[in-house]
């Protein structure tokens, strides 16, 4: 794969997929779900890794 070309990622083409798929509102309410549940992750794995070391 040629990486000196900028373009689009996967990444960047599934968000926005994603961001057609909903309307506003309930775009709203997925990302701030994700973002709970992807908080609540990291602050298990934070958690996790303070009492192991």
């Amino acid at each position: 794969m040629d990486r000196t070309r900028a373009g689009p990622t996967r990444t960047m083409l599934a968000g926005a997929a994603l961001g057609t798929a909903f309307s506003f509102g309930k775009l709203m309410m997925v990302i701030a779900g994700s973002s709970a549940i992807l908080g609540a992750y990291v602050s298990m794995m934070g958690f996790v890794g303070a009492r192991t070391g």
